[in-house]
């Protein structure tokens, strides 16, 4: 996708997202969020949002915690953006975060005991 294609997805999200009310928005389920506006969003920056969550799941399958930076070696992209899409998928209770000092471990359910 060029530059020009991108931003007119981002406008055409942008758009979605302000037609709908407040309220509407306010009660909307978090996984809703995330598939109309979340994951467009990203695809619409050139990342392939399957790809982002099987190589994090991937990389926490077998139970072992996992650094953020670790995590975000392996995805080439933004470093907020990739941060937020760890939140996103804490958020959603895909994956799990503790904080270890100042750094931020992830892991998936039963990998480590909350």
């Amino acid at each position: 996708m060029n530059k020009e294609t991108a931003k007119q997805e981002v406008e055409k999200i942008q758009k979605k997202f302000l037609s709908i009310p407040k309220e509407e928005l306010d009660s909307m389920p978090e996984e809703k969020i995330k598939s109309w506006f979340i994951e467009p969003l990203f695809e619409a920056l050139g990342w392939d949002r399957y790809d982002i969550s099987k190589k994090i799941k991937e990389r926490l399958k077998d139970g072992e915690p996992c650094f953020e930076d670790e995590l975000r070696s392996l995805i080439d992209g933004d470093k907020a953006i990739i941060s937020g899409y760890l939140k996103c998928l804490v958020d959603l209770e895909q994956i799990y975060m503790k904080k270890q000092g100042n750094a931020k471990v992830y892991f998936i359910k039963g990998g480590v005991k909350k």
